[in-house]
Order: C-alpha cells, then sequence, then structure tokens
C-alpha cells in the first residue's frame, strides 16, 4: 500500500483530490484503508474505482472482465470462477459506469 498513490475522496476535505502531499497515511493495512490527516477521514484503497466494496479478489473480477470483453459466454465465465452468474453479469456494467466517470472527469473537462 502506497499512500502516495492515493487521495482524499471526502468532498469536505481541503486536500481532497490531492495526491502526493503527504497528508495521506495507512489506517489498516489488513483491511487496505487510508487515512487522511487533514480531515482524519478513512476511506479504502478501492474507493473510487470499479473494484469498490465488491467482496470478489480483484484479479478475479480482472479476469472475468477480460474473458466478457472478449465474447465468452457468461454460463461458462461462471462455471469457470464458481461466482454466482448475477455477480458476474454486474461487472460490465460496474467497470462501464467506471470507465464514463474517467472519461467525464478527464476528457469532457474542456
Amino acid at each position: 500500500m502506497d499512500p502516495t498513490k492515493q487521495f482524499c475522496h471526502n468532498p469536505a476535505c481541503s486536500w481532497r483530490g490531492q495526491g502526493g502531499k503527504g497528508n495521506l497515511g495507512v489506517h489498516r493495512q489488513r483491511d487496505r484503508r487510508y487515512i487522511c490527516h487533514a480531515c482524519h477521514q478513512t476511506f479504502s484503497a478501492t474507493e473510487g474505482t470499479a473494484f469498490y466494496r465488491l467482496r470478489t479478489a480483484v484479479d478475479t473480477v480482472t479476469l472475468g472482465l477480460i474473458l466478457v470483453c472478449h465474447g465468452g459466454p457468461l454460463h461458462a465465465i461462471v462455471a469457470a470462477l464458481g461466482i454466482d452468474e448475477r455477480t458476474v453479469a454486474d461487472w460490465p456494467a460496474r467497470a462501464g459506469q467506471q470507465c464514463q466517470a474517467v472519461q467525464a472527469h478527464l476528457v469532457a473537462q474542456g
């Protein structure tokens, strides 16, 4: 876990969105949580990503998304990964929402 590559997600924090400023520290290594020393809020390492609040490992979700993107049938992916069909079907929608948010933030600014 590297706090210099993260930023505070708290809308009320004066350091929100500013990474690498030294205001973040590791709150709990086991839970992969950071703490902002300016506003004292904690947040997950995956907050603001498509992996936020997923209980499935990031590598498994990434593999599932790769298979879906290459046209793999949903029932085969479910059988290979041993995960519920509704869960696997939700991953592309989450990834799409994340891509739209990144597009809006980085590209549609001006």
